[in-house]
């Protein structure tokens, strides 16, 4: 009678180690896909051209390889250069909303020059510049600083911005019912924006798994329930031949 209840104890041990082992070696490989290979970072200034002293906004956002935002992700940004003239960023961590969003406060500094902010999200990463000038030495307005691929990409100017303005043709007086008038040129149809334009594509061929798990993780965790239901078996077998 001692040695069937001590062979059943044992089984029953066994079963409950085995599971807990294979559910903290199922966490491990979960955590470090998060967020997902592919994932991409976006940083969006409020204003791609500040005076010293003044401040703006970046709205940064994490977006997984199907463009869709990745909410609770750690994410770090900092200056890699612009310090020297006396900018700062804060805070400099924080985590993502449910839009994949963070926002952080951009102070210009004192002097005229350029700053990169990068940001990571570990794969994931990105940078973009913001232009510091002088208020005596303003040229033109900036555009804002986009992001591609890889989250890089700096200021540019207006077309025309700094140019004297260019004078147009003499004007006369109008012809009686528009005759000698040349007829308006036709303008060329613009492209079609359709649903959905300006957002990032997804790259081919990379599909999530149950719950927005990468595969190799769906895999793992569909591969963990079989096995806990063949030691569930394995142990109930056990426990019948156990007399």
């Amino acid at each position: 009678m001692r040695r069937a209840t001590a062979g059943r104890l044992l089984a029953l041990s066994l079963v409950v180690a085995l599971g807990l082992a294979w559910l903290l070696a199922l966490e491990r490989p979960a955590a470090a896909q998060y967020p997902p290979p592919g994932s991409t970072i976006v940083i969006l200034p409020e204003e791609g051209n500040l005076l010293t002293g003044g401040t703006t906004d970046l709205t940064v956002r994490v977006l997984d390889p199907q463009a869709r935002p990745v909410a609770d992700a750690a994410i770090t940004c900092r200056l890699a250069a612009g310090t020297e003239n006396g900018a700062s960023l804060a805070p400099g961590q924080t985590t993502t909303g449910a839009d994949g969003g963070a926002r952080f406060r951009l102070f210009a500094g004192t002097k005229a020059g350029t700053i990169t902010v990068r940001c990571q999200s570990s794969p994931a990463a990105g940078q973009t510049q913001v232009q510091v000038q002088d208020p005596d030495s303003q040229v033109g307005a900036a555009r804002l600083p986009t992001t591609g691929q890889d989250g890089t990409r700096g200021p540019e100017m207006e077309e025309g911005a700094g140019q004297p303005p260019s004078e147009g043709p003499a004007v006369g007086p109008s012809p009686p019912n528009g005759e000698g008038q040349a007829p308006p040129a036709e303008q060329p149809p613009g492209p079609a924006i359709g649903e959905g334009a300006g957002q990032p594509t997804s790259p081919a061929g990379q599909e999530g798994g149950p719950a927005g798990l990468p595969l190799p993780v769906a895999a793992l965790n569909a591969i963990g329930a079989a096995a806990l239901l063949s030691l569930a078996m394995g142990a109930v077998f056990i426990l019948s031949r156990i007399k």
